[in-house]
């Protein structure tokens, strides 16, 4: 999400999220409430992979600009921070619906953009995966949505132990001060709920429950700053032939001030432990 400073009107890209229908998208609360300063959430771009670049080309297409929106209505979880750091999202509404594009399917031989990103993960995240023409696509069944509502969890599941992949545009080093200008993904796993509730409450005094999840990878591999609100998600094979789709299985929360601690995981809240209030604060 962009958010801008009154005194200099200049957009700073603060956090990430998920597009979950053409109209809303799901983010961490403490991104849009509580903003130091005179900060305001001013915006949501859909359909970005670079910031230097635009539009984002390869050498021989170049994919459609990025997609801007204003926020029409944010609306914060009740619960917010009541424990500390507990049921960190919310909605944010779009001024219009999104427009979905289509790309080829990542890692298939294409003359598209998706050569280029085919190692970003399908889904949709705030200023999220490349798109593509899929017009040079060898197969109908290689064309899929770039931008496009990521699939959310039908009902709660164990993933202790699982991979879960993280995508945003934070900080990818420490001490480097500012976020990554192109679209990264990271590896992380699932785990166990009461090791790392212990882990926290012994380091930080922060206690850990329902509707958070723990996800750690290898040593300088993690979520960090600037990732905030964006997605944590998994391939799942849906009914039928369809190819697997990722589902949005969290939001990043908070985790250890330094980044990439492989002793430290990071918090993640879970979605599917909060479907019912999505579904009673979207509306067409």
């Amino acid at each position: 999400m962009a958010k801008s400073r009154p005194e200099s009107q200049r957009l700073l890209y603060r956090c990430a999220g998920s597009l979950i229908s053409p109209r809303y998208v799901l983010t961490a609360a403490h991104c849009v409430t509580n903003l130091p300063g005179p900060m305001t959430l001013a915006g949501v771009r859909l359909g970005e992979v670079d910031d230097r670049t635009d539009p984002d080309c390869d050498l021989l297409e170049c994919a459609d600009p990025a997609q801007d929106f204003l926020p029409e209505l944010v609306t914060v979880h009740p619960g917010y921070n009541q424990p500390k750091y507990r049921h960190d999202l919310a909605l944010i509404r779009l001024d219009r619906p999104a427009n979905i594009t289509r790309g080829c399917t990542a890692g298939h031989e294409a003359t598209g953009l998706s050569r280029r990103v085919h190692q970003v993960p399908v889904g949709a995240a705030v200023r999220a995966q490349g798109r593509g023409p899929y017009r040079d696509c060898l197969a109908v069944s290689q064309v899929v949505d770039y931008v496009s509502p990521i699939c959310l969890p039908d009902e709660p599941k164990d993933y202790t132990g699982q991979k879960v992949t993280v995508a945003g545009w934070g900080t990818t080093s420490l001490g480097s001060g500012g976020s990554s200008a192109a679209l990264r993904w990271v590896r992380l796993e699932v785990v166990p709920a009461l090791e790392c509730a212990k882990l926290f409450q012994t380091r930080a005094n922060v206690t850990l429950g329902e509707g958070q999840l723990c996800a750690a990878g290898k040593k300088g591999q993690d979520s960090c700053s600037g990732d905030s609100g964006g997605p944590l998600m998994r391939p799942e094979q849906a009914p039928g032939p369809a190819m697997p789709r990722h589902v949005l299985l969290g939001l990043v929360s908070f985790g250890p001030t330094k980044c990439g601690n492989a002793d430290v995981p990071g918090v993640h809240t879970v979605v599917s432990t909060y479907m019912g209030w999505l579904l009673d604060n979207i509306q067409p």
